[in-house]
């Protein structure tokens, strides 16, 4: 589902699997089981886009760096699905600067 960084969206630039990988691991899952930019949904438009430039050394998220100011549109938001234990994550919206919020939607149009 769409990803959250303290109530804002992520920017794809500079994102990678890596990164999807030490961000799954920082909200306790194994890794990322896909990542997407190619998602569009209405409810994008309230955010603000909060991280730009991700880029891992590891699947970790402190070998992580980012800026807070952007050059992106919402078109370049990353969607990201997690693996759990023996299945994917549902889709979600997660908001991995606030381990609480986790909005599951039944259908995408709920984003």
């Amino acid at each position: 589902g769409l990803l959250l960084f303290q109530g804002n969206t992520v920017c794809d630039d500079g994102f990678n699997d890596t990164a999807a990988d030490a961000i799954c691991k920082n909200m306790g899952y194994p890794d990322a089981a896909d990542w997407t930019n190619d998602a569009s949904f209405e409810i994008q438009s309230e955010y603000e886009i909060g991280l730009d430039e991700v880029e891992c050394g590891s699947g970790d998220w402190e070998s992580c760096r980012y800026q807070t100011v952007n050059d992106c549109s919402h078109s370049d938001d990353v969607f990201l699905t997690c693996r759990a234990e023996d299945a994917v994550t549902p889709d979600c919206t997660w908001d991995m600067g606030n381990e609480d919020v986790q909005h599951c939607c039944n259908h995408p149009d709920h984003y």
